[in-house]
């Protein structure tokens, strides 16, 4: 709280304006601890202050969120997932895997696959990861018409180093995995161009099976969200399938971070 005020000084938000008012009474420049009641919370902030008991070491303020408040207070969370998200661009990730001198230990680093990071690869992987990644940038670019035959193509052809064409088969012509890293469950959005029985399943990165996520379950023709619960999955690095009655199968690499 200290600079708190400088760094606000040029906003003109009343609510902004008012928490930093609230602060003045904190002379001796402790950490603030703000403490958020939603619209139905029925604490008090004595009773809050009975629960956190030492205030010591801090300056504690409270706030009642407006129905709007939590409204945007999710909009944001949402949208700043879908930033991580896209940042992170888990799929197109290449493992780089290092034994150590430790017996049993191994070390793996995963990259982006940018043009600098590909040239001080050994050149048996460098042509055909360049060729990979050329894929990649041309299924940005297909029409609607294309898309059947290319994703034909795509399935031939195959990826030997990211899951970018375990994206999409047959008739899931598009997945995303949010948010990623996930904790307590995952959600899997995709789009189906023809009604599909799917089940979800948990692997390694070596495919072998580690749980089922859901039962199969019908989908129309549509895009879809389904939420998956991985609250007992250990922290680590994994493969999420999804199949279809159809023998289409995708997968998509996720973190789970405990």
């Amino acid at each position: 709280s200290s600079s708190i005020g400088d760094k606000l000084e040029n906003e003109t938000s009343q609510d902004i304006h008012t928490d930093r008012e609230n602060l003045n009474d904190n002379t001796n420049k402790k950490p603030t601890v703000t403490f958020l009641k939603y619209p139905n919370d029925t604490i008090s902030e004595e009773q809050i202050q009975k629960t956190i008991a030492d205030t010591s070491k801090f300056y504690a303020t409270y706030k009642r969120l407006t129905p709007e408040d939590v409204e945007q207070m999710k909009k944001e969370t949402e949208e700043r997932t879908e930033k991580i998200n896209e940042y992170l661009k888990l799929n197109k990730l290449i493992a780089i895997k290092v034994n150590a001198n430790c017996p049993n230990n191994t070390i793996i680093f995963w990259f982006e696959p940018t043009v600098d990071f590909i040239k001080e690869l050994p050149e048996r992987y460098r042509a055909s990861m360049l060729r990979e990644m050329s894929t990649t940038e041309k299924t940005k670019n297909i029409s609607s018409n294309e898309e059947n035959s290319f994703l034909q193509e795509k399935t031939q052809t195959g990826c030997q180093y990211s899951d970018i064409c375990r994206a999409s088969s047959g008739a899931v012509l598009e997945t995303n995995v949010f948010p990623n890293p996930a904790n307590e469950s995952i959600k899997l959005k995709f789009i189906l161009n023809e009604q599909r029985k799917c089940t979800f399943s948990l692997h390694d990165l070596n495919g072998v099976y580690i749980q089922q996520l859901s039962g199969e379950t019908s989908f129309l023709k549509g895009e879809h969200t389904t939420t998956m619960d991985i609250h007992d999955v250990k922290a680590g690095v994994y493969l999420l399938s999804m199949a279809t009655d159809q023998n289409e199968r995708i997968v998509q690499r996720v973190i789970v971070k405990k």
